[in-house]
């Protein structure tokens, strides 16, 4: 891979933002819905100790500050 190749190519975060660019403003809701149920399961797995890997629990509340940033997002545009 160039040097301009890998200056144009977009990072895995990037990508991620792009793809919820992407999506309407309901799937946007009903994915922060899932993700929050999940954080929730895992939270719980975590005080019963069953969880095998705790940092699962801080990439989920980040897949959701970045749902939520979208969301915003979409309602500054629709302003």
């Amino acid at each position: 891979m160039s040097y301009t190749e890998k200056k144009t190519a977009l990072s895995k975060r990037q990508k991620i933002n792009v793809d919820l660019r992407a999506k309407s403003k309901e799937d946007l809701i009903k994915e922060l819905k899932e993700k929050k149920t999940q954080l929730f399961s895992l939270r719980l797995k975590l005080k019963t100790m069953q969880l095998s890997s705790p940092s699962e629990i801080g990439s989920k509340r980040i897949e959701i500050a970045r749902i939520q940033t979208a969301l915003s997002a979409k309602a500054r545009e629709s302003v």
